[in-house]
Formats: structure tokens, sequence, C-alpha cells
């Protein structure tokens, strides 16, 4: 059985982990010109997780990502930037 110091390293890498997936998905659309940049941030206090699109010319999409996967992140990254709404768009 996991101690909770054990189990809170392994959510905390697990953050971890999303934020730099989205650093190199970020690296991607940034190299093609599709994006200025893209962001992950989570605020613990209200156990939410977004991702942060700014478009040249200062356009900003927000995705509520909160408990999706790596997959489930990517798919939103890309579908909202092709213009197929994402799932978690905040309006």
């Amino acid at each position: 059985m996991k101690g909770e110091s054990q189990v809170t390293k392994e959510i905390a890498e697990m953050y971890a982990t999303k934020r730099r997936f989205v650093e190199m998905l970020s690296e991607a659309y940034e190299m093609i010109g599709e994006v200025k940049r893209i962001t992950y941030t989570r605020d613990p206090d209200r156990n939410l997780e977004l991702v942060h699109i700014e478009y040249p010319g200062g356009h900003v999409d927000r995705i509520n990502v909160t408990g999706n996967s790596h997959q489930a992140i990517g798919r939103e990254i890309a579908n909202q930037i092709s213009g197929i709404n994402a799932v978690g768009l905040i309006k």
C-alpha cells in the first residue's frame, strides 16, 4: 500500500508530465505558425486544469482539460486549432 506522500508525488508528476506534453505540442504548432503559444495551467484550489491557446494577433482560447488524458488534451488542442470547437472550450 502506498503512503500519502508517495501518492502526492505521483500526482504531482502526472501534472508535470501534462505540462511538458503541452509544451511539446506548443513547440510544434509554433514552428508551423499556427499559434503564438500554448500553455497548461493548473489551479489546485479549484481542481481545475486549463490549456490556453494564444494565436498571432492576440486572441486566446481557453479549454478546460480537467482530468483529461494526454490523448484527450492533444485532441482538444488539435480540434480547437483546426476550427472544430474543443469540447472543453470556455466561452
